[in-house]
């Protein structure tokens, strides 16, 4: 791509530069004008975009009036962690690496319950749509060859039972313990 790049613009300038000036001009004109609507589109849709995970976010305070103090809560990075004040936040990263493959992976519901109590994890957080924690989770399966599975697992497990559900997240309570 970018060499094509450059030899299109080497293209233009060899053209340009045997055409007369008012066509010039004119070109230079036409690709500032492409070039300034093309950077306020993408400022357009970075806002929204902004707009959009703000609104995803307070979601979030209404789902910490679900839970009950003390157990912490696992979400996928620490974006919850100001909505969940009275609660410890666990991202991915905060897990040792085993227990983040059994808690992602989910290979097996016992292992998952045990890497949960290891850090007193009562409720989880996944963000919608689910695909979104797939995709999130891909690492997993370049580390270990496993898919992440949680996000599929935890809706049907006996073991958590889900206390709410917002446009952009579910919220998930653990009801087993070891």
């Amino acid at each position: 791509m970018f060499p094509l790049l450059i030899t299109s613009v080497a293209g233009i300038g060899v053209v340009l530069n045997n055409c007369g000036l008012t066509l010039r001009r004119v070109v230079f004109a036409f690709l500032l004008v492409i070039s300034v609507l093309s950077f306020a589109s993408s400022t357009v849709l970075m806002i929204d975009r902004a707009a959009t995970q703000r609104g995803l976010v307070s979601e979030l305070e209404g789902l910490d009036s679900l839970t009950v103090d003390g157990g912490a809560v696992y979400f996928r990075s620490h974006l919850v962690a100001p909505h969940f004040k009275d609660h410890k936040v666990y991202a991915v990263t905060d897990l040792d690496i085993d227990d983040a493959r059994n808690i992602i992976a989910w290979t097996s519901e016992p292992d998952v319950i045990s890497s949960f109590a290891k850090y007193n994890i009562t409720y989880v957080v996944l963000q919608r749509p689910l695909a979104s924690e797939r995709d999130f989770h891909s690492w997993l399966l370049l580390d270990s060859g496993l898919p992440p599975m949680h996000y599929i697992n935890i809706v049907s497990s006996d073991c958590f039972n889900e206390l709410g559900r917002t446009r952009g997240f579910f919220l998930y309570e653990r009801v087993c313990y070891e």
